[in-house]
């Protein structure tokens, strides 16, 4: 039987620190797009919290390419079929732009079961350009931090 028990400490995480679990994903396999609807990219990671109360710290980057001039297009990063944070937008005022977009944010899943993050992209209006993500040469990455909730 313990005789004492210890709630706050040295090696004790306090709401608001990280528990000390993490993943990390890269990928320069690049997904295209075509339509206004969201796809999903290869640039995918999954944690599972300790608890549903915890939260998840979330970091997105990567080279987005859109192939047309005067075209907008998003990449945002998803949850299930849920978008996380604000979706990044890029607007093309030459053919064949390419610029690094990306986004930290604090998720709350409420969820102590494996959770999936996806990066996903789309274009503002379809029927012919096409966006790309990540491009190739550079990649993209994604950070996935548990924090005490």
């Amino acid at each position: 039987l313990p005789t004492q028990i210890q709630l706050y400490g040295r090696g004790i995480p306090k709401p608001g620190d990280p528990t000390g679990r993490a993943v990390q994903a890269s990928t320069q396999s690049t997904v295209s797009n075509t339509t206004t609807s969201y796809v999903d990219t290869n640039l995918t990671a999954s944690i599972t919290p300790e608890s549903a109360a915890n939260l998840v710290l979330t970091c997105w980057s990567g080279d987005t390419q859109i192939d047309t001039a005067s075209i907008g297009a998003k990449t945002t990063l998803r949850r299930g079929g849920t978008v996380v944070g604000l979706p990044r937008e890029l607007f093309s005022d030459a053919a064949n732009i390419i610029s690094t977009v990306g986004l930290t944010w604090l998720d709350s899943p409420g969820s102590a079961g494996s959770i999936t993050y996806t990066v996903a992209t789309k274009l503002d209006t379809g029927g012919g350009p096409t966006v790309y993500f990540p491009n190739a040469a550079a990649g993209g990455a994604l950070q996935l931090i548990e924090i005490m909730g």
